[in-house]
């Protein structure tokens, strides 16, 4: 993924942060989306375990989602 002008790898802890911190949620919330728990998402970000597969896509998918909601206007057209 290309973030601020550099990239960084997936599945990455710095990724899993930025997804989740971009989201507006705390790292419970966060996992609770993920139907993690708690713990998982904290090791992750402190990159004790790498994320599964399922949860990088869940968590890209999340995240598209937000920012295709973020791009729509009032009127539901896209901006």
């Amino acid at each position: 993924m290309y973030v601020a002008h550099r990239t960084i790898e997936k599945g990455s802890p710095e990724l899993i942060r930025y997804v989740r911190e971009h989201l507006g949620l705390s790292q419970s919330n966060f996992a609770r989306q993920l139907g993690v728990a708690l713990h998982t998402v904290s090791r992750w970000e402190t990159g004790t375990i790498k994320p599964p597969l399922i949860a990088q896509l869940a968590a890209s998918y999340l995240f598209e989602q937000h920012n295709k909601s973020r791009s729509v206007g009032s009127t539901g057209e896209e901006i």
